[in-house]
């Protein structure tokens, strides 16, 4: 990175030894190691999707997920539809309709 470059980020733990976060990656570490040593077949191909899964999980358990965004949504809407640069408007044309 540049001398000048600043990287900004939205971190819920000041603290980066924090036992919360670190628990959930050594759990969702080893979940991903376990399923990578002991499944076979189809679920022994994909440990590492598995895993990412398994981490959402624990870190809903922990309560690090936020889910306010979710409830305060509208669930069936429908979505608003924009081309840049274009607007339409509705017109009938009747000499093409008649002919």
């Amino acid at each position: 990175l540049p001398a000048k470059a600043t990287i900004k980020a939205t971190i819920k733990y000041t603290n980066p030894l924090a036992i919360t976060p670190c628990a959930i990656a050594m759990l969702t570490l080893l979940v991903t190691i376990i399923l990578n040593m002991y499944f076979k077949g189809f679920w022994g191909l994909i440990p590492i999707l598995l895993g990412i899964v398994s981490g959402y999980i624990i870190a809903c358990l922990f309560g690090i997920v936020d889910f306010s965004k979710v409830m305060s949504a509208s669930w069936i809407s429908m979505p608003k539809f924009e081309i840049p640069f274009v607007s339409y408007s509705p017109k009938m044309y009747w000499g093409a309709i008649l002919s």
